[in-house]
């Protein structure tokens, strides 16, 4: 039987506000603007002032277009230089408030405000999200996981948790950190690919509440830890996280981590930057470690493919899935694809389009993480199908990948992703 889920938020605004407001002193203030997909990280290199340009040009290397600090600069005179080099290595800054002492530093795109706030931190951090908004910065607060109990959130469910953090807040971003579990043949509560999904929807649903809307980012597992996360996470393992954010609206994602932490949770390694070894691993010396490469070439793709999205407005989220012979309709007025399924794939099959541009344009996710798919789609024929080069970001025919079958064939690689539209 195949399987037909449906999301769909009609929203009357494509862009982000770029309306100028007055402050309290009259000068005018632009509000916050997203210029560019955010592909950043939790824990930034922990190093000297003098070592930042090296490291950040490691970083800008990789891809990564957001430096997200917090552990390697914390006083306004280290996050002062943290701002000047992020900027040298293209990056955007997104640094330490200090506990309120950086709030009137310049340069960056905003600063850290809170992470994981329950509901009756709220009216702290709503004066603190006024300020950085009434001076055109980004507020960034990350919030709690739905898998975290409603004690923790202090909400009788997360649908109001998120809710009313945009009702008391007001925010000019969301962000969440969801780290599944991939064994799904141990699920913990939403700690699983289907739990990240519902995670999404709920921040996607809250972003597009708002008028005019607002970006919505996610941080994602890049790395075992402590006894929670039994597997490391294998490069089909990111794609399928990265790319099923960006196919639900995401307009950023967070890799944890960047930097292997310091303490026990974190003995096994595997962040993208590695521990120099020794008798006692120098943690203060990181080099790329096997997931470099890996975060380079995803995020290579994802930059692609998140800039052309920017500014376009998430219309639907449509999940399908099936058995070899089934077939699903996608019923999403305006989408060129009529159906899908994945009779060359394999005994099942499963995948997940994102629609934007009033269902126009579909970001085609394979939400196998560990089989490579061949999906098999009805097309509504006019105009032609076109789709977006991930290399070059030019517009390309979309080609048939198996033209010798019947149907449009397109291959993905096991969490991949391919961006199509009319």
């Amino acid at each position: 039987m195949s399987v037909l889920v449906r999301w769909c938020v009609l929203v009357g605004v494509a862009v982000f506000s770029g309306r100028s407001t007055a402050a309290n002193d009259g000068t005018t203030v632009t509000p916050w603007k997203q210029d560019r997909f955010a592909i950043s990280f939790w824990v930034d290199p922990v190093v000297p002032p003098s070592r930042f340009d090296a490291e950040y040009a490691i970083v800008a290397a990789a891809n990564f277009t957001v430096l997200l600090g917090g552990f390697g600069a914390t006083t306004p005179e280290t996050v002062t230089q943290q701002i000047a080099a992020a900027t040298k290595a293209g990056l955007a800054a997104v640094p330490s408030i200090c506990g309120g002492a950086c709030a009137n530093l310049t340069g960056a795109w905003g600063f850290q405000i809170s992470d994981e706030p329950a509901v009756s931190a709220f009216p702290k951090v709503a004066p603190l999200v006024a300020q950085a908004k009434a001076v055109g910065n980004m507020a960034f607060v990350n919030l709690l996981p739905n898998y975290a109990s409603p004690a923790q959130f202090d909400a009788p469910d997360y649908g109001t948790y998120v809710r009313e953090f945009v009702a008391q807040v007001k925010p000019n971003m969301l962000s969440v950190d969801h780290y599944p579990d991939f064994d799904e043949d141990t699920p913990r509560s939403n700690k699983t690919k289907s739990g990240y999904i519902l995670n999404l929807l709920v921040l996607r649903e809250a972003a597009l509440s708002t008028s005019p809307p607002i970006p919505f980012w996610n941080f994602f597992n890049a790395m075992p830890y402590g006894g929670g996360s039994q597997y490391d996470i294998s490069e089909a393992d990111l794609r399928w996280q990265m790319f099923t954010s960006l196919a639900i609206g995401a307009k950023g994602v967070l890799y944890f981590c960047y930097w292997t932490p310091v303490g026990s949770d974190f003995l096994r390694g595997q962040a993208i930057m590695t521990p120099t070894p020794g008798s006692t691993p120098d943690n203060a010396n990181q080099s790329p470690g096997p997931k470099y490469p890996m975060a380079q070439r995803i995020n290579s793709k994802l930059r692609v493919l998140g800039d052309f999205l920017l500014e376009r407005t998430s219309s639907a989220v449509v999940q399908a899935a099936g058995n070899r012979t089934d077939t699903t309709t996608i019923d999403a007025p305006g989408c060129p694809i009529l159906s899908i399924n994945g009779s060359n794939t394999g005994d099942t099959w499963s995948f997940l389009l994102g629609l934007y541009d009033q269902n126009g344009t579909v970001v085609l996710v394979n939400q196998d993480s560990n089989h490579p798919a061949l999906a098999t789609l009805e097309l509504a024929g006019e105009p032609p199908l076109k789709e977006l080069d991930p290399v070059h970001g030019t517009t390309v025919p979309a080609l048939d990948d198996s033209p010798f079958l019947p149907g449009f064939q397109v291959s993905l690689l096991p969490g991949d992703a391919r961006l199509f539209f009319v």
